[in-house]
């Protein structure tokens, strides 16, 4: 599968063209909404509710953070008295609760220093810059990858469903997208401090981190297990100077209080892309969320020993089992919304054709071509097949993402056949 090849160049090729028109009509419906003025807060009919942006979530809990009320950061109601404040003449009679992790508040109170509008631009700009920008060194640092194989993967996550509801609801992905690809050069490079820097960003969603973590873990790569738990030191201190320090060390207990807690707005495990929506078909939201917890520990168990058993060889090849690591955690994660889909950009720049690379580095993803290009074309094609699951879908469904939940599962079981195929036919080389 390889672009110089005309037949392949032209679909590359038309494939970018595509992408790129779906990318023109989405920041046009976005514009579109908020010159409408529905883009952050509307009234919804149907059923009555206040329809409310994550980024008003993000945008409050900066504006808590620097305020008076800053050590009850965590407190339902004072979390809604202060969005209360941003988004009148409306009002909240039920919180929009924050389950962000405690740094992240810090983070958010240069943002909140600006206007609504103005803090939304500039850090959906900065998240989509870093997650452009990590998939760009990643291909191009990294694989040596040709022109119009980086652009069709930067097209296509701008392009795909993920990336049209990250800045839809104002979401953090991008940033969190840059972080994961920049922590896959330096593991690969074997540049442990700054893996462990990069990591550590990650953990700004840290069911990610923890299966990020998986190769340094089981590589015994203890420098930057050092440098991730030092830099994590660091964000949870200067989180402490914003919130107090009881709201970071009480945060595990705050965060499972409200994510098993449907009362409040934006607890909805029933939209989320992960096997935890499907386990609320037929269970109740404490016993999903249990058997979701149990399904995370096992998938961790198992992406643990795949990486003891990839690891023993003298030059590991680390692109497929990074590919299933990533995959596994969308569906294994208690807590994956359809925005969090943007990281399988991850697997789509390690294993995506590439040029020559230099000899200290990874050529190709060892195994048999064939056993991989079903897994290639998923993710080539992924943009368009998640827009075709997400316009059919029924939103007033108990689980509407149905569709989108099986194509990952149908994207992860052609990763594991990649995976275990890998040694059943010679190695192809050379790009």
């Amino acid at each position: 599968m390889d672009v110089r090849h005309s037949g392949l160049h032209s679909a590359c090729l038309s494939l970018i063209a595509v992408y790129s028109l779906i990318v023109v009509v989405s920041l046009a419906a976005l514009a579109t909404m908020d010159g409408q003025g529905k883009l952050f807060v509307k009234t919804v009919t149907a059923p009555p509710c206040i329809y409310l942006s994550d980024f008003v979530n993000f945008y409050t809990v900066g504006t808590l953070s620097r305020s008076p009320e800053r050590l009850s950061a965590y407190d339902p109601n004072a979390q809604m008295a202060q969005m209360n404040e941003i988004i009148s003449p409306l009002k909240l009679d039920t919180p929009f609760i924050a389950q962000s992790v405690p740094w992240f508040f810090a983070l958010m109170v240069p943002f909140s220093l600006l206007p609504l509008k103005q803090a939304y631009l500039l850090f959906e700009a900065l998240g989509t810059a870093c997650g452009l920008l990590g998939l760009a060194i990643v291909s191009v640092q990294l694989c040596r990858r040709r022109l119009a194989t980086t652009t069709l993967i930067l097209t296509g996550a701008l392009a795909s469903v993920p990336a049209f509801v990250c800045w839809l609801r104002g979401q953090s992905s991008w940033l969190i997208l840059g972080a994961a690809c920049l922590y896959y050069l330096c593991l690969v490079r074997k540049r442990n401090i700054w893996a462990g820097v990069f990591l550590a960003v990650t953990s700004m969603k840290p069911q990610y981190t923890i299966f990020l973590a998986l190769p340094a873990l089981a590589g015994r790569r203890w420098k930057l297990l050092a440098s991730l738990c030092l830099c994590e030191l660091l964000l949870l201190a200067v989180a402490a100077c914003f919130i107090g320090i009881d709201n970071v060390v009480n945060y595990p207990r705050t965060l499972m209080a409200a994510d098993t807690n449907t009362s409040y707005i934006g607890i909805l495990p029933g939209i989320m892309i992960c096997l935890r929506a499907l386990f609320m078909l037929f269970l109740p939201a404490h016993a999903s969320m249990q058997l979701s917890l149990l399904v995370f520990v096992c998938s961790l168990a198992a992406l643990f020993a795949m990486w003891r058993k990839v690891l023993r060889a003298d030059q590991p090849d680390l692109r497929l089992p990074m590919a299933v690591t990533v995959i596994a955690s969308l569906l294994a994660s208690p807590h994956t919304s359809l925005y969090d889909g943007l990281l399988l950009a991850l697997p789509a720049v390690a294993l995506f054709p590439s040029g020559p690379c230099k000899s200290s580095e990874l050529t190709e993803p060892s195994g048999s071509t064939r056993a991989l290009r079903p897994l290639l074309y998923l993710l080539a094609l992924y943009p368009l097949i998640s827009w075709v699951c997400f316009l059919l879908e029924e939103p007033q469904a108990t689980v509407p993402h149905v569709a989108i939940i099986v194509l990952n599962i149908l994207v992860l079981a052609a990763s594991l056949y990649a995976f275990f195929g890998r040694d059943k036919e010679p190695t192809v080389s050379g790009t």
